[in-house]
């Protein structure tokens, strides 16, 4: 079982770059009896950072590469009979 990795960062060769997103948790749940509800349960990865910057005629800005998403976590339902 593994947390999701982190995205990494964008090219920052003008210091516009985004930053990469946070990866997922772990979720482990464990029950003895009944497991029942509407809800979700969910292990995201974020998205990556937008580079930054609008580009001028004489700036470099908003051309550098933005962040990748982070990955998502892992999920373990463990349900036992009591």
């Amino acid at each position: 079982m593994f947390l999701g990795g982190g995205g990494g960062g964008g090219s920052q060769n003008d210091n516009y770059g985004g930053n990469g997103g946070n990866g997922g948790g772990i979720i482990y749940l464990t029950t003895y009896g009944s497991f029942s509800g509407t809800g979700t349960i969910t292990s995201n990865g974020v998205a990556g950072g937008n580079s930054t910057g609008t580009p001028t005629a004489t700036s470099h800005a908003g051309i550098d590469g933005s962040g990748g998403g982070g990955g998502g976590g892992a999920i373990v339902i463990n349900a036992e009979e009591p």
